[in-house]
């Protein structure tokens, strides 16, 4: 694959642009002053080496992480595709910025390990549409901020994090691929004006929005490997009951069955996307309910 492509900006910051080669209009945004100012924040200077070297090792991990979602599994590869082809025929951008960490950011001002951990494993999605149940119905561009080295499993915060508040940091669901995922299907979803924040019924899953992106998310950590535990819900990182990691079992909740359907009708097109896909893992509760025991794959009374 080509280079990345970058473009300097013109401010005199030293930020610059990377266009992803394999969708040039994923653009990730290399904040050189924002790394500067983290290793300040952190007290380990302002070394302009040190500053440079964060910058390359932030976008060349991202790109090896949408690499991987490119030439991923079925649903992985869906995700992308669709964001290629919303993108070129609407002419809107996904922008993929780092996060920014900072003892101000939060309310204890950096004294509390448990808000300094929240903020940094985080990642989130935006755009232009701020608030409310969901965006224009044409769509938008849209903005992830995530960066790939807190999620690391040997990372120090993950590590933490998890003797910190075990019910909630506890591994699951918690690898770079799948945050990064998490969030283009966010970004998807505001490409193709079907974003709804919508709150749900049960607390963990906080709202349909939400729910959508951790069920695509875990069909594509289903696919990858049917033995890895499944998220369950969006509050936390933790793992799914057992009775629901099947389709046919997930379906057994009314409400999981109600949000299917609802995230079905509102986008049939990429639903079908994801219910074509070949692979006879257990759990893909979209292709469960548009085909159920007429889907003529292997084990099809999933």
């Amino acid at each position: 694959m080509a280079p990345p492509q970058r473009l300097m900006t013109t401010d005199g910051s030293g930020d610059w642009v990377t266009l992803y080669p394999a969708i040039p209009d994923i653009h990730l945004i290399v904040k050189t002053r924002m790394f500067r100012d983290t290793l300040i924040a952190t007290g380990v200077g302002v070394e302009s080496d040190w500053v440079d070297r964060l910058c390359q090792a932030w976008e060349t991990k991202v790109i090896e992480l949408l690499d991987s979602l490119v030439n991923g599994t079925y649903v992985q590869k869906a995700v992308m595709s669709a964001i290629k082809q919303r993108c070129a025929d609407k002419k809107y951008k996904v922008i993929i910025y780092p996060r920014e960490y900072h003892p101000r950011n939060t309310p204890s001002g950096g004294t509390n390990e448990y808000e300094v951990i929240d903020q940094i494993l985080n990642s989130a999605a935006d755009g232009a549409t701020k608030g409310g149940i969901g965006v224009p119905a044409q769509g938008e561009s849209a903005i992830v901020y995530f960066d790939p080295e807190p999620w690391r499993s040997d990372s120090f915060v993950r590590q933490e994090a998890f003797i910190v508040d075990p019910n909630r940091w506890g591994g699951v669901g918690m690898e770079a691929d799948q945050n990064l995922l998490h969030e283009l299907v966010h970004a998807l979803r505001r490409l193709r004006g079907v974003t709804d924040r919508t709150p749900t019924k049960t607390y963990a899953y906080r709202n349909l929005e939400e729910f959508a992106c951790v069920l695509i998310t875990n069909i594509a950590t289903n696919e990858k490997n049917p033995g890895t535990p499944l998220r369950n819900g969006e509050r936390a990182f933790v793992a799914m009951p057992p009775e629901y990691r099947t389709s046919a079992g997930y379906l057994q909740n009314p409400e999981h069955r109600d949000l299917v359907k609802k995230i079905v009708d509102r986008d049939p097109n990429f639903a079908r996307d994801i219910a074509n896909s070949p692979y006879p893992n257990p759990f893909n509760p979209v292709r469960r309910h548009l085909r159920g025991a007429l889907w003529s794959g292997q084990m099809a009374d999933w």
